[in-house]
């Protein structure tokens, strides 16, 4: 236990570091490798040039769309299906975040084994930030309010990858908390970057950096966060 404390004292002193106000609250994103970057499935994926991942974007929404009968029922908005996407393994601009420290440390741990060689880590967010300068607001944004250009501002998502001719009004990824409709989402506290035109991942986007800290989780904590990690998924 006192190892898991001594990660827990790594943890606060990276949240100090982030620059929090009152109120705010830290999103948490649990790596099974330490090496990974921060970058969505979709921009890690190798494309001719961003008209082609634009294109293979859009064909995956209306695919999935399409082919999701089961969620038919469930009115769900686009910005939904574009979550349950997400969470099925389909390739996104969404990296899913967590606001429970416990959650994080669970998936980092999830595939230990004594026989590897990488170690998991954490990476923690100040989200508010990070809006501050990607979307020009101090605050999490409802996904449906990405959209406000004048030509675009009652857009579905759906709508958006349809337009060939649209540019994501964005730049810099946008924290965003939508509507946590699935039980896997509100189980997990899910929550979303989605990334804009500035296809690095965001640990190598110099005016992202600074709100970001990552806690690397050495060997000597990883089995014992695996066995203690049900009892940590609950603070």
């Amino acid at each position: 236990m006192q190892k898991i404390s001594g990660l827990l004292d790594q943890i606060k002193k990276a949240q100090a570091k982030l620059d929090f106000k009152n109120g705010e609250e830290c999103f948490y994103r649990g790596h099974a490798n330490s090496t990974w970057s921060l970058a969505p499935s979709l921009l890690r994926k190798k494309f001719k040039d961003d008209k082609e991942r634009f294109w293979t974007e859009s064909a995956l929404f209306y695919e999935f769309s399409t082919r999701a009968k089961q969620l038919h029922q469930q009115n769900l908005d686009d910005w939904d299906m574009l979550i349950y996407m997400r969470h099925h393994g389909v390739p996104t601009r969404l990296i899913d975040w967590t606001e429970t420290l416990g959650v994080a440390l669970y998936f980092a741990v999830l595939d230990y084994n004594t026989n590897n060689n990488t170690n998991p880590c954490i990476w923690l967010l100040n989200p508010y930030a990070l809006n501050a300068i990607s979307w020009g607001g101090r605050d999490l944004v409802n996904p449906k309010y990405l959209l406000e250009h004048p030509k675009t501002k009652f857009w579905t998502y759906g709508d958006f990858m349809a337009a060939d001719w649209v540019k994501f009004q964005w730049k810099y990824p946008v924290a965003i908390y939508p509507p946590q409709k699935s039980g896997r989402m509100q189980a997990q506290r899910g929550c979303f970057t989605i990334h804009g035109t500035d296809k690095n991942p965001m640990n190598k986007m110099a005016k992202v950096q600074r709100f970001i800290q990552r806690i690397n989780i050495t060997p000597d904590m990883r089995y014992c966060l695996k066995v203690q990690a049900i009892k940590y998924i609950f603070f």
